[in-house]
């Protein structure tokens, strides 16, 4: 029966990794034909040629031949895209972690992730395949159809959550399993960065398509494939007694003032960890990203090892707020491997807070209010996070054009402290409680050890 258990665990964790990477693919799409889009949208030929307008399009003649573009220039349509990429898509997908965290309490977290995924496809082919094939232009439609992309995307992540909880219902290896869903950005990244080269020659439009179908198929998968919990499998047993896991994991007795301020802290933390827009500085995106998920892997496997989660997180924002002070030195060549360090050690920090923390802060509200709390808490979490990514996202770039590098990276290092002091309240109790622990494990094995010794002595 174990076996069974395990092999059905690790199946069901594999889909969801996947699952994962089809959002996150979503998202990079948008990013990555950004720059087609505004080559088609802009007719680098003849701008200056343009003699007449309209609300929308502006004929241009060249060479007895009319073309259209819809900007009056590439700087305009620039800006258009870049709102889009950022300002609409993040703030729709905070809406949609919200949302789907809370329906996910609601009805069957495969059912929830089910409708992102059909929802999130098919408004994708809304976006950029659809204009693009029937030379439709308008600026509203593309502005609700790429922030439908992110609505629903969102619905993805804290259903995701649920279902690994109801497969670790012990929580044996939470953190470890959470961070192997990095491997679904990795993977992501990889299979967009390899093959969306390929749909150039035909047209970028043919890349939303492809993309959106798969979403929209493998929707089947996770409503077909997956059960939300363990315990809904005929083969389950309970296990009798007390988890495997350290006693001193983080406390599920919480109620009322204890469990809002739970929820405040790592909501207000990950929000200002967000805002460090690591990723404005980074040269090689998938090598850091392999590092990402190989870092992150550790971290988790730490994380369970010890039994304790904040200090893990306080370590490395620790860890990324000394390399953003001391490791600046003002040349790019240097500053490879300080980016890089600030964005393994964030990203580990981020994960553990809106992956473990909040699925157990959701397990605590659930134990608390006997009603399932989980997509709702880790939803709300997550919704800040988002909210800080979209920010960090926006006012990055604008500092780090008009004041260059050294600036942009100290106000990410004051975000990075201000996250650190709002965790102090967790992390020294969490402290204070695994030095007790190991204190303890301590002296009660150095108690057995002389007990071995005193009965072999007097057999003697």
């Amino acid at each position: 029966m174990e076996s069974r258990t395990f092999w059905h665990g690790a199946l069901t964790i594999v889909t969801l990794i996947v699952c994962y990477g089809m959002f996150y693919m979503a998202r990079l799409l948008i990013a990555a034909a950004a720059d087609k889009m505004i080559e088609t949208w802009t007719d680098e030929r003849g701008e200056e040629s343009s003699e007449s307008s309209t609300e929308e399009s502006f004929p241009i003649l060249i060479d007895g031949e009319t073309f259209t573009s819809h900007f009056e220039s590439k700087e305009e349509a620039a800006e258009f895209v870049e709102n889009l990429k950022e300002a609409t898509y993040f703030s729709s997908i905070a809406l949609g972690l919200f949302a789907g965290g809370a329906l996910g309490d609601i009805f069957e977290s495969r059912i929830v992730i089910s409708i992102g995924l059909v929802a999130s496809g098919v408004s994708l082919i809304f976006y950029g395949f659809l204009p693009e094939t029937v030379h439709f232009f308008s600026k509203p439609y593309l502005i609700v159809t790429c922030a439908l992309v992110g609505f629903f995307g969102g619905f993805g992540w804290p259903n995701i959550v649920k279902i690994v909880i109801g497969w670790r219902p012990e929580r044996k290896s939470l953190a470890f399993t959470m961070m192997l869903f990095a491997l679904g950005e990795y993977s992501g990244r990889s299979l967009l960065s390899d093959h969306f080269i390929h749909f150039e020659d035909y047209g970028f439009e043919f890349a939303f398509l492809a993309v959106g179908s798969v979403l929209v198929a493998y929707s089947f998968v996770i409503y077909f494939g997956i059960v939300d919990s363990v315990k809904d499998m005929s083969f389950y047993v309970p296990q009798n007694g007390h988890s495997e896991e350290h006693h001193y994991h983080f406390d599920l007795n919480l109620s009322g003032y204890q469990l809002y301020l739970e929820i405040s802290m790592f909501s207000a933390s990950l929000l200002l960890i967000r805002m460090v827009d690591f990723e404005l500085f980074y040269y090689n995106p998938l090598l850091y990203q392999l590092g990402t998920v190989l870092a992150g892997i550790t971290e988790g496997a730490i994380s369970d090892f010890i039994g304790s989660r904040s200090p893990i997180v306080g370590i490395l924002m620790t860890i990324s707020l000394i390399t953003m002070i001391a490791g600046y030195s003002g040349k790019s060549d240097a500053s490879i491997l300080v980016t890089t360090a600030v964005g393994i050690t964030i990203e580990g920090a981020v994960d553990l807070i809106q992956g473990v923390i909040a699925s157990e802060v959701g397990m605590a509200a659930t134990k608390s209010n006997n009603i399932n709390r989980v997509g709702l808490v880790t939803g709300i979490i997550s919704f800040f996070g988002a909210v800080g990514l979209a920010a960090g996202r926006i006012y990055g770039p604008v500092v780090f054009k008009h004041h260059g590098f050294q600036t942009t990276f100290y106000i990410f290092a004051a975000c990075n402290l201000l996250a650190i002091i709002v965790l102090v309240k967790r992390i020294v109790p969490d402290v204070r409680s695994f030095v007790r622990s190991v204190k303890h494990h301590f002296e009660r094995n150095t108690a057995s050890k002389k007990e071995d010794v005193q009965m072999a002595e007097d057999r003697f």
